[in-house]
């Protein structure tokens, strides 16, 4: 697949007008390709046929990725490169894995999806916050363990943020600062579905 080809130049762009180790080059970069490449349907469809390998793969090269930042010699040279390699592959192979999985698996309109169209750049804006504080009062309690502080802090966080969403859509001043819609209005798109 071509597709897969367009994730390369995430490696160089990755060090180019980078501050605090997020490069404004590289977003910008996916930002486009999101844009131009991931709104044509033949694509997220040929995506969704081949979600499995890919994910398969980006799992792997996780792993992979991991293994090598947390307990490698970083002062190597071939660690630090193939640490790079691995870092790109992973966001670009999940990225399309969880590309195709989300047009096989919630490319359908229910009460759930509803809800999180109307909420998820809310969502989005909100989340990390919370991930991060949770990671930090847990920090002791799980003593450092990775895995872990990966996982167990996300149901908190995400029932945190849900409720800081709800929260939010209540407060016009925090619409307004948040760009979101307030409680009572109706998207645009459900607007226009909805019957007269």
């Amino acid at each position: 697949m071509i597709l897969l080809f367009a994730g390369l130049p995430i490696i160089v762009f990755h060090e180019l007008l980078s501050i605090g180790g997020k490069s404004i080059l590289e977003y910008l970069y996916l930002f486009m390709l999101g844009y131009h490449i991931f709104s044509d349907d033949d694509v997220i469809s040929n995506l969704s046929a081949h979600r499995r390998p890919m994910l398969c793969a980006g799992l792997c090269v996780s792993v992979l990725n991991t293994y090598l930042f947390l307990w490698c010699d970083q002062d190597t040279a071939a660690v630090r490169a193939a640490n790079t390699l691995t870092r790109t592959l992973a966001e670009w192979l999940m990225l399309l894995a969880v590309t195709g999985l989300a047009k096989a698996r919630f490319d359908r309109e229910n009460t759930v999806t509803r809800y999180m169209v109307q909420r998820s750049f809310l969502f989005y804006i909100l989340h990390y916050i919370w991930i991060v504080l949770f990671q930090y009062i847990l920090y002791d309690s799980l003593g450092g363990n990775t895995a872990l502080m990966f996982l167990l802090p996300l149901l908190p966080a995400y029932a945190a943020t849900l409720i800081s969403c709800e929260i939010c859509i209540h407060i016009p001043m925090l619409c307004l600062l948040l760009e979101t819609k307030p409680a009572g209005r109706k998207s645009t798109s459900t607007q226009q579905g909805a019957k007269p």
